[in-house]
């Protein structure tokens, strides 16, 4: 019976991501891409929140101020938020821009259930290099981020007006 009861911890929660993924569908090749953006930049996002809640003397403190509601917040309450109209979205959609990206064929390496990183490390560092220079931060409360995440999203509309030739 024990290997039995492992068996199915083990097909349940494989079971329910295989759920959630035959429901949300596979993710856009903007998803991935975008995903691998944020990968390439998680060390310097969290040096920004480390020193954030570093005192100039090097001790860290225990309360800091989110920036957006000036409300003392802990380091596990907080998140670095791309302040707008540099959105993290936007600064990605950019970056494609500017460096003529197909993402279509970009190729990524997978790991384990942390999902992907570039196969190319070059995008890597470019990407790091113009998000040092695009991005502004900002440290606030988490749930502040989170509600406003979705303001970052703008999809094309049927009513929407492109410039022709």
């Amino acid at each position: 019976m024990e290997n039995a009861f492992t068996l199915s911890e083990q097909i349940i929660p494989q079971k329910i991501f295989l759920l959630i993924k035959s429901i949300k569908g596979e993710p856009s090749d903007f998803t991935n891409f975008s995903n691998a953006c944020r990968k390439a930049v998680a060390e310097d996002m969290k040096k920004v929140k480390d020193d954030y809640f570093t005192k100039p003397n090097g001790e860290k403190k225990e309360l800091a101020k989110c920036q957006n509601t000036n409300v003392n917040i802990t380091y596990d309450e907080a998140h670095v938020d791309h302040r707008q109209p540099r959105s993290f979205p936007e600064i990605v959609d950019r970056f494609i821009e500017l460096n003529d990206i197909d993402i279509k064929f970009v190729e990524y390496e997978t790991i384990k259930q942390y999902g992907h990183i570039f196969k190319d490390s070059k995008i890597s560092d470019l990407f790091r290099d113009y998000h040092k220079k695009r991005a502004l931060l900002r440290v606030v409360l988490k749930d502040e981020n989170l509600k406003r995440s979705h303001l970052a999203r703008v999809n094309a509309q049927k009513k929407d007006i492109t410039v022709t030739a």
